[in-house]
């Protein structure tokens, strides 16, 4: 839907919305009557699947405004609240850009405040820490995974930031173009402040008010989430070019990393069983290889191999997923085995230990990509 633009915005604001009918108008109402002498709302609709489009449009269509332009978007698929940030984006006309969620967590009259420090002190970026403001109904895991999040950020980057996953983050328009954000879904946050850091952007912090709301009120983050987010930490932070192993895939860094946790739980519990609680070796170490099996499994099938079947394809069942990744990884550990038993009888042992490992996670790495994890196309 066009509109008709001011000749300056101080502002944009981006509300993205997907299934917020309970919330939707009120927050419409609120953002666009701020004491900000001309700004912009920016309302881009996720192909929402409620009666968030009709409220939408029943605003729009009864909207009335000298100092605010509305403009309004839709995603014909659901692509993620990322996407829906890139789309608004493109449009903004403003001085500076900022992120409205379509729920109440966030009162939009906090934005004001925001806006004054940044035009106020020039600044290139502030965010609105709810750290520093008031937390009202933040579950207790929510609230020490960001405050873990914000460890990670401060021993990375040297920054005495206080909320990296803050709603509110005002960026210039210019440079929020410039920084070229990519990522479609909530891991946009860790995207945008790691690229802003590696600038050697100043953030500056003013405290705004925090209302959560529970997985029945309509909360879509989740554990994978947080795994996404603290994953991209470290990827942002040492890769060049943003990206980990290949620029256009992560998935071998995220196999990596999976692995690696695996390892360490089948270690962790072997030592507990075994010198602990006293249970023999053998069934320790079965114990603890079964657990970490199902650890890995979940969290590739989750989150390393995030399956999109395109129209026309098709995956395999949860069953079978389960089923072939069991026996895949029973089948590469004895292979390890053997191959290190004939390896060790022509090299040294540390040789003979590392080609065994690289065989083993070379078969499960093309295993799970090629066969578990893949989409193939339906025959007619």
């Amino acid at each position: 839907m066009p509109a008709i633009r001011n000749k300056k915005n101080e502002l944009s604001i981006l509300i993205p919305v997907y299934n917020e009918e309970k919330t939707l108008r009120k927050i419409l109402t609120s953002t666009t009557d701020l004491p900000i002498k001309e700004y912009e709302v920016i309302v881009v609709d996720d192909a929402s699947k409620d009666k968030s489009p009709q409220i939408i449009k029943a605003f729009a269509k009864e909207f009335k405004s000298s100092n605010v332009d509305l403009i309004v978007l839709r995603h014909e698929k659901n692509s993620g609240k990322g996407a829906g940030i890139q789309t608004g984006l493109k449009q903004a006309k403003g001085e500076y850009f900022v992120i409205q969620d379509a729920d109440l967590e966030y009162d939009p009259k906090d934005i004001p405040a925001i806006l004054h420090k940044a035009v106020t002190d020039n600044c290139d970026a502030v965010y609105g820490s709810r750290f520093l403001g008031d937390i009202k109904g933040m579950p207790k895991a929510n609230y020490y995974a960001n405050r873990g999040y914000n460890l990670i950020l401060h021993i990375l980057y040297n920054t005495k930031i206080t909320d990296m996953h803050t709603c509110y983050k005002m960026v210039r328009t210019r440079l929020m173009k410039e920084l070229k954000i990519n990522s479609n879904g909530f891991d946009y946050a860790t995207e945008l402040v790691s690229k802003l850091l590696k600038r050697n952007i100043l953030i500056n912090e003013v405290p705004v008010g925090f209302k959560g709301r529970t997985k029945k009120e309509g909360k879509k983050i989740n554990v994978m989430d947080g795994i996404e987010c603290a994953y991209k930490l470290l990827r942002f932070r040492f890769s060049k070019n943003d990206k980990l192993f290949g620029e256009k895939s992560t998935t071998f860094g995220r196999f990596i990393i999976v692995g690696g946790t695996g390892f360490i739980i089948n270690y962790i519990i072997l030592v507990l069983l075994s010198q602990f609680a006293g249970v023999q070796h053998v069934i320790a170490e079965t114990i603890a290889a079964f657990i970490a099996l199902q650890v890995t499994f979940i969290l590739h099938d989750r989150w390393t191999y995030q399956i999109h079947t395109p129209p026309g394809t098709a995956k395999l069942s949860f069953s079978k997923r389960y089923a072939s990744y069991f026996f895949s990884n029973a089948f590469g550990s004895l292979m390890t085995v053997v191959a290190f038993s004939f390896l060790y009888s022509y090299l040294p042992r540390f040789i003979s230990l590392l080609l065994a490992a690289l065989i083993g996670v070379a078969w499960n790495y093309f295993m799970n990509k090629y066969i578990i994890w893949c989409s193939k196309t339906i025959k007619n």
